[in-house]
């Protein structure tokens, strides 16, 4: 997946290690037009959004740790 990516470290009390979240960054539609059909000013006909690409479940101690376990299997499949 090529561009900007967002990782996050998730922690359960109940579990052990981490699930890190990934997103990445799309640009999706967006309606220029009001209901009546006015044009918005100021408006363009994309935003970009973060969506969640991944779940990684990841066996490290701290989250530091977890985010560079999830980034490395992240490289693997870019490989």
């Amino acid at each position: 997946m090529a561009g900007l990516l967002r990782l996050e470290a998730l922690r359960s009390v109940r579990e052990h290690g981490y699930q890190v979240a990934v997103y990445y960054q799309p640009d999706v539609p967006v309606r220029v037009r009001n209901a009546e059909g006015t044009e918005l000013e100021g408006r363009t006909e994309s935003a970009s959004i973060w969506a969640l690409y991944d779940l990684i479940r990841c066996d490290r101690p701290t989250a530091d740790k977890a985010l560079e376990q999830a980034l490395a299997f992240l490289e693997m499949r870019c490989d």
